[in-house]
């Protein structure tokens, strides 16, 4: 998914720390790496509290991680990426109600291997 840009609250407190798609377009490789650890820290630290929580059951809560290689040309990454932004907008604004908890939900896209060579 695209990068966006500033800090948004999630609520109970918690920031939502994004990239905005011109200062990710100046980021070195280096940079690109820094953030990722961080964000991947941040994510490891978050799910350890959620483990740590006297009532905490993965199964009920249906806690997942997923990862699945898709083979996609550049118009089907688009249309995949604004599909996704689409739903996860659609949810963004829920405010906090008795019926509902505070997920954490962390699209990682990238590719894993160079398009082949066509001869």
């Amino acid at each position: 998914m695209p990068v966006q840009g500033g800090l948004g609250d999630v609520g109970q407190g918690r920031e939502r720390a994004t990239i905005d798609a011109d200062t990710a377009a100046l980021m070195s490789l280096e940079d690109h790496r820094h953030g990722f650890t961080a964000a991947m820290a941040a994510l490891h630290a978050e799910f350890n509290a959620y483990l740590d929580r006297d009532h905490a059951d993965p199964t009920a809560d249906s806690v997942g991680y997923l990862q699945v290689p898709l083979w996609l040309s550049h118009d089907e990454l688009a249309e995949l990426s604004s599909e996704l932004r689409s739903v996860i907008a659609s949810r963004m604004d829920n405010k906090p109600a008795p019926d509902r908890s505070l997920h954490l939900l962390s699209p990682i896209l990238f590719p894993i291997e160079e398009r082949p060579q066509q001869d």
